[in-house]
């Protein structure tokens, strides 16, 4: 698996590949096709050109400056400068959520070079469901720019879940220093599992939950990338990332996509509820104001919702939140920007910023965070990040 996951592998001889993961339209090589089965990813370097991606940057810093406001847009910072005293920094921004009201970052989601590739795991019609353009900011020393290990399902209400897949560009070189991604290969083959927030001495970012109960004896693999290069990976992978030991923040964008032949389903009784809980929560908090949030420890809990049921793209009915998902339509032969439409809405917990927030909210910057007990030992979780002299496996060229 290990061979594979190099690329030093030769599949001439495999044996009748059998298409759980991938979806035959003759883009994938064999040998892609393989790997992403076997191990929940792959790579396809240097797919996002330059100039897209400097579009990409310069219009973050135009959001962190407040130059722009865009309609849903959640902003998060880290847990090390949620009570700061300075404007919202490019240095202080955790990550930007939901952006699909910015036709300048939605490019990204839409770009052909990578919607043909979502198409080799989804199947041609897509829906767009999350967006985030992640800047992992240098750590203080807190170590709170630390992702823990991670299944993405967890914060999705949508299956089946072999037809959802991540697209996740590097906007520059990422490596172990600036907190690359960390997987565990053949994990997409188990289950969810259940997810709580780590008991990290430093603190814990808000929505950054843990999976529990899986093998840590398994191999852990850093993807190190080239500004540009993108990796996709399946909700059910385990993943996380690193500390960001440099000056500067790391920044990727990504995307998640799901068929539109996927369903809604309810979460109540499963091991997301409680995150369904919390995004109710947070999103009422948010509704009342553009850009002010109480400390979520502290803030009374969300009245019952009065709207009416909605229902989603499968007419299943979505009680709790607001979420706007947009189909992807290619249009290869223009070589321009997919069109998108306004989907039904429907609950979706990975897309925080569109639940239940009132119409006018142009913005809405989240800074309160989740302060996790002190460990018993007052040492980070298990599953932080490997230190440089533990063993593990980068994928390099």
């Amino acid at each position: 698996m290990l061979a594979a996951i190099l690329g030093k592998s030769d599949f001439s001889n495999a044996p009748l590949l059998v298409e759980r993961y991938t979806v035959d339209n003759n883009l994938l090589s064999l040998d892609q096709r393989l790997q992403y089965e076997e191990n929940g990813f792959l790579i396809v370097r240097n797919l996002v050109s330059n100039e897209d991606i400097e579009e990409f940057r310069e219009e973050f810093v135009r959001i962190c400056k407040k130059e722009v406001l865009i309609p849903g847009l959640m902003i998060m910072k880290d847990v090390a400068f949620a009570k700061a005293e300075c404007s919202t920094d490019e240095k202080t921004v955790l990550r930007i959520q939901d952006f699909q009201n910015d036709e300048k970052l939605f490019k990204y989601c839409c770009l052909p070079e990578i919607v043909k590739y979502v198409e080799c795991f989804t199947g041609p019609n897509i829906l767009a469901m999350h967006n985030v353009l992640h800047n992992k900011p240098p750590d203080t020393g807190l170590k709170t720019s630390r992702h823990p290990m991670h299944q993405d399902l967890h914060y999705s209400p949508f299956r089946p879940a072999d037809r959802i897949v991540a697209a996740w560009t590097a906007m520059v070189k990422l490596h172990r220093e600036n907190g690359c991604l960390e997987v565990l290969p053949g994990t997409h083959k188990g289950t969810l599992k259940e997810h709580c927030y780590p008991e990290w001495e430093g603190g814990v970012n808000k929505l950054f939950y843990e999976a529990r109960d899986y093998d840590q004896s398994l191999p852990r693999v850093h993807l190190i990338m080239e500004k540009g290069d993108t990796v996709f990976f399946h909700p059910l992978l385990i993943h996380g990332s690193g500390l960001n030991r440099t000056m500067q923040p790391r920044k990727a964008i990504s995307c998640h996509y799901a068929s539109t032949d996927c369903e809604y389903i309810d979460v109540k009784g499963t091991s997301q509820e409680p995150l369904e809980k919390e995004l109710a929560d947070i999103a009422v908090s948010h509704g009342r104001s553009q850009t002010e949030t109480e400390d979520p420890r502290t803030a009374k809990a969300a009245p019952p919702s009065t709207k009416k049921p909605r229902r989603d793209a499968t007419g299943d009915t979505a009680t709790t939140s607001r979420v706007t998902g947009r189909s992807v339509q290619q249009q290869r032969d223009k070589g321009s920007r997919s069109k998108s439409s306004t989907q039904p809405e429907a609950m979706a917990a990975a897309i925080v910023a569109t639940t239940a927030v009132s119409p006018n909210a142009c913005e809405i910057s989240m800074e309160g965070t989740h302060s996790a007990a002190t460990s018993s030992t007052g040492e980070a979780a298990a599953t932080a990040p490997l230190s440089d002299e533990e063993e593990a496996l980068d994928i390099v060229e």
